[in-house]
């Protein structure tokens, strides 16, 4: 049986006139990584926020570690840990110091708090840098510094936003792994990025967030088959493709696009198990043998956008409807009133 860490009901804030968060719902799995997608303005940092008791929600409430958000803020903060862009160490202090400053303003009982600080650094492996200044360490040391500060007080769920943001590709992948490690551990993660890359590595399940509103939730995989069914095919031949070959795939039902180079042939499909199955008919027919066959799903990334464009298409949509209407009610009134006027 799944154990639920987060448990949302109906989330919203609104600022003025502004729905921010839009009644969402949500669980978040224990032990897994989760991760929060969404572009600015989206709705993510101000759902982030609620969760850790820093925003009062308009409306709804959610559970973290068991505890109500509204109603038990200070033992939901005691079971929480935050890495955020903006929230650094101090820099003229040594990595032990930092963390002896963090475990005292959390009330770790000191006999506790210093055997958690060894455990913590020997667990990044950085024992050796312990009592070095902080303005010492490189970005990606600092990075990971943070993130054991914020596991001083042994919390259930760990926040982790934009982690990676700013590091090169080396320390970012280190960074990661030690998430994953801290997800072996039992720890809780959400994982907020805008790198869409990354998800589909670390993270077990995505959601994406758009107009307060979460469109998508699942796997990487499950998010990526909600938003497209398409997929992209690609042939190596033993010699290109005859152009009779081409205009027949294009006229293909579900073939979506056909691009060919050379002996390279491309083709974006739905429903691709019988349009491939007609595409290899074809080349037999033309005596044209295939030397390779890759299929190539959407990324997560290429689905984050589609879903994105989808709903703003949607908004779009509707705004265009609401305009409409209203021009169509303010030409009534005015024909109306020049009735009126004229009798």
């Amino acid at each position: 049986m799944v154990q639920v860490a987060v448990s949302i009901e109906n989330l919203t804030k609104k600022f003025g006139g502004i729905v921010a968060v839009d009644h969402v719902n949500l669980e978040i799995h224990k032990g897994e990584i989760f991760g929060l997608l969404g572009p600015n303005g989206a709705g993510k940092t101000t759902t982030i926020r609620m969760l850790c008791t820093l925003l009062e929600p308009t409306d709804g409430t959610a559970k973290v570690a068991g505890y109500d958000i509204r109603k038990q803020p200070a033992e939901v903060r005691r079971n929480i840990g935050v890495v955020s862009e903006g929230v650094d160490l101090y820099s003229d202090l040594t990595a032990r110091e930092n963390l002896i400053l963090l475990g005292k303003l959390f009330g770790v009982p000191k006999n506790i708090l210093m055997k958690r600080i060894e455990d913590l650094l020997d667990f990044i492996g950085l024992t050796d840098r312990a009592d070095d200044l902080v303005s010492t360490f490189s970005t990606g040391m600092r990075k990971k510094i943070l993130i054991i500060s914020s596991l001083i007080h042994n919390p259930q769920l760990l926040y982790l936003d934009e982690v990676t943001s700013g590091l090169d590709p080396q320390t970012a992948v280190s960074v990661r792994e030690l998430t994953q490690r801290l997800r072996e551990q039992g720890i809780t993660i959400i994982w907020t990025t805008h790198y869409l890359d990354e998800p589909e590595k670390i993270c077990d399940r995505v959601g994406i967030i758009y107009g307060g509103r979460i469109l998508a939730l699942g796997t990487p995989k499950e998010v990526k088959s909600i938003a497209s069914a398409s997929v992209t095919i690609e042939f190596t031949l033993d010699k290109p493709p005859a152009e009779e070959c081409l205009e027949y795939f294009k006229g293909l039902q579900g073939v979506m696009a056909v691009n060919s180079k050379e002996t390279s042939l491309s083709l974006t499909v739905h429903n691709h198990e019988m349009s491939i199955s007609r595409v290899i008919e074809c080349l037999s027919n033309y005596h044209i043998g295939i030397v390779d066959l890759v299929k190539k799903e959407p990324s997560l990334e290429e689905a984050f956008l589609k879903l994105i464009g989808d709903a703003s298409a949607k908004e779009s949509g509707a705004q265009r409807r609401v305009e409409g209407e209203v021009e169509r009610l303010r030409r009534e009134i005015l024909e109306a009133m020049d009735k009126i006027k004229s009798d």
